[in-house]
């Protein structure tokens, strides 16, 4: 066999190597380096052997953990529940979010376009549950399944999507499974009695049959108020001006249930990926909107690092937590 073929004649393949099982590992991986047959996992002497000038820099989990954590807060203005998923991932519970951005389609495409402002890539997909959600976006991207057709489009997905420890991934290549649908056809005792009891849970949630709930990095807010512009906004009294209308529809909700605040938090969400938070406590339960503002702006105004709009801001977000 000759040597893979790559397009472009000054691109060279470049990954990213961690120490795992005593060697060094390709542990990511660029488009180039992938369209040169290479892959995650595969020993770096194998890959120096088909590419002697392969590119490469040492892999650094704590500075991917940092930057997905910053990306996660960043997606906490689509929904407050954001969790992480494995090294890469990312899980948004957008219940009853979507209409603020016009559908789901319109939400996909807008939280796919903040993340390519902070420089990242990504592959996206809309599911009735978590983990099926998750497959779809690694092996059927920007798919947004229509209520119950979860498992028609699961059922045809390579059984690599379970995501299974490697012991198990092997026995079921030996086996002869290649699709789920290949295993949603068996009883689910006699697969978890030759596979183990994961195998069951994991085909059961990706069919979208049984949904767990999320563990989102922040806990839900007791009341939320927030606005999204159409264009970022760059004017700090502009908005003052939106948060001061938020405050006004957060103290008429505790207003009717005879209620007040101690701990509100406004949040401003730049277009750069950037989310500022400010916190205003109180001794006594509150809904007092105009002294609130007054303590937000004195919060702001003494900020040793200013509010700084960068390049506009595109949601606001006033909640008690």
């Amino acid at each position: 066999m000759g040597r893979p073929r790559i397009s472009g004649p000054d691109e060279r393949p470049f990954v990213l190597v961690d120490k795992d099982r005593g060697a060094l590992r390709i542990a990511a991986l660029d488009p180039v380096a992938a369209r040169a047959g290479l892959a995650i996992g595969t020993p770096l002497t194998e890959a120096r052997a088909v590419w002697p000038h392969l590119e490469t820099a040492e892999a650094k989990p704590e500075a991917d953990r940092a930057l997905l954590l910053r990306a996660g807060e960043f997606c906490d203005m689509f929904t407050p529940l954001v969790a992480v998923q494995g090294k890469d991932g990312l899980l948004l519970d957008i219940t009853g979010c979507a209409h603020l951005f016009g559908s789901e389609s319109n939400l996909l495409h807008r939280v796919r376009r903040r993340l390519a402002g902070m420089g990242l890539a990504s592959c996206a997909a809309i599911s009735g549950t978590p983990h099926s959600a998750w497959c779809f976006a690694h092996y059927r991207r920007n798919t947004i399944p229509r209520p119950g057709e979860e498992e028609i489009l699961a059922r045809v997905l390579p059984i690599a999507a379970l995501d299974l420890d490697r012991g198990t991934m092997l026995a079921l290549n030996r086996a002869g499974f290649k699709i789920l649908g290949d295993l949603a056809e068996r009883p689910s005792h006699l697969l978890a009695a030759r596979f183990g009891e994961e195998l069951g849970s994991s085909l059961r949630r990706i069919l979208g049959r049984e949904d767990i709930r999320i563990t989102p990095l922040r806990p839900l807010p007791n009341i939320m108020a927030e606005r999204h512009f159409p264009e970022p906004v760059t004017a700090q009294e502009s908005l003052l001006g939106v948060m001061e209308r938020l405050m006004g529809d957060i103290a008429s909700h505790l207003e009717a249930r005879g209620e007040g605040g101690r701990v509100f938090e406004a949040s401003f969400f730049r277009s750069d990926g950037a989310v500022r938070r400010i916190t205003v406590e109180t001794a006594q339960g509150t809904r007092d909107g105009a002294s609130l503002m007054r303590l937000i702006r004195l919060k702001i105004e003494a900020l040793t690092d200013p509010l700084d709009p960068g390049f506009g801001f595109d949601a606001v977000r006033l909640c008690i937590i």
